[in-house]
């Protein structure tokens, strides 16, 4: 196959006589050429039988991983073809230089960045695979800020955007779009930030929130102010026109009366499986969390995120926790 073809297949050398010697010169051979523009390429899309044949620069390769899903969600190289390509030493260099996009690159993340959005933008992705999509959507931009470098600016333009949730639900954000809408980036996991940003319809990059500082600082180029950073402090809660933080709240579990602890450390060897036992300084966690807890009861709860007020969801709205590590709420 290709990867055992001779270099003599893929190039011609032509070299013209000159006073001080030959002018050798490489071009693709016909072979070269008909491997790079013609559609010979198989390739398999999700939920569908049989293949399509692409060009190679249309292509995406994926090399089995332990660290990086396979995007099932996504048209790929047939099996057959992906298993000789990883089989046969030289074929993955011969296939990248036809053109041909390997998912597992890094130099590939921004053209995976445009690939999402396209998926999303033609609606291609499957609803059995949205959790893959969205998966790849936070691998991606993991993948990204891990090869820029801190003074490298994102190849992106106006023409480009990016995968968002509104309300739960995917969209698009586009980089040239109204000057009005920011584009928002978590930076902490709190699912009562989520759900704030989910009650608002705003545009949520979808991205780890473990990443969000990185990619605001690589995003900030492209978008200036219109790229904001949010995280638990952002969110104000106030019950009974009272700031939470301001109070010390109640005890989840008073002073002298520590029965309910001694009921952490059995529960978690319950729900533990054989290959997941509950360690002694994951128990002793969990009870120290549980003594923290405070509670902030009330008739009235408001909450505000830069300076505005909103109303939560009705899942939220009888009890939520707050994200605070020092004091859990």
């Amino acid at each position: 196959g290709l990867g055992t073809w001779p270099e003599e297949t893929l190039e011609v050398k032509i070299s013209r006589q000159r006073t001080h010697g030959p002018d050798p010169v490489s071009l693709p051979s016909p072979v070269h050429v008909f491997l790079a523009e013609a559609p010979w390429l198989p390739v398999t899309r999700p939920a569908e039988t049989g293949h399509d044949l692409v060009v190679a620069a249309e292509a995406w390769h994926y090399v089995d991983d332990d660290t990086e899903p396979q995007p099932t969600f996504m048209p790929l190289v047939a099996p057959r073809i992906r298993v000789a390509i990883d089989r046969v030493g030289g074929a993955l260099e011969r296939f990248e230089d036809l053109g041909v996009h390997v998912w597992n690159d890094p130099d590939e993340a921004v053209d995976r960045l445009r690939l999402l959005s396209a998926a999303q933008a033609d609606r291609r992705v499957p609803d059995t695979l949205v959790a893959n999509f969205r998966k790849a959507c936070d691998r991606t931009w993991a993948v990204l800020c891990e090869a820029t470098d801190l003074d490298e600016e994102l190849p992106l333009g106006p023409d480009d955007h990016l995968v968002v949730t509104r309300k739960g639900r995917l969209g698009l954000f586009a980089l040239s779009g109204d000057a009005g809408e920011d584009l928002h980036v978590l930076v902490e996991e709190d699912r009562l930030v989520e759900a704030v940003l989910n009650a608002l319809e705003v545009p949520v990059l979808r991205a780890d929130p473990g990443d969000g500082t990185r990619i605001a600082e690589l995003l900030g180029p492209l978008l200036g102010d219109r790229v904001r950073t949010i995280g638990s402090n952002d969110v104000r809660i106030l019950v009974d026109g009272g700031y939470v933080r301001d109070s010390d709240g109640v005890a989840l579990v008073p002073q002298g009366r520590d029965w309910p602890l001694d009921r952490v450390a059995p529960t978690m060897e319950m729900k533990a499986t054989a290959l997941n036992r509950a360690a002694d300084k994951r128990i002793m966690t969990a009870v120290e969390t549980v003594h923290a807890i405070r509670l902030h009861a009330g008739h009235r709860v408001e909450v505000e995120m830069h300076g505005r007020a909103f109303t939560l969801p009705d899942h939220m709205r009888r009890a939520f926790a707050l994200n605070d590590p020092a004091r859990p709420r």
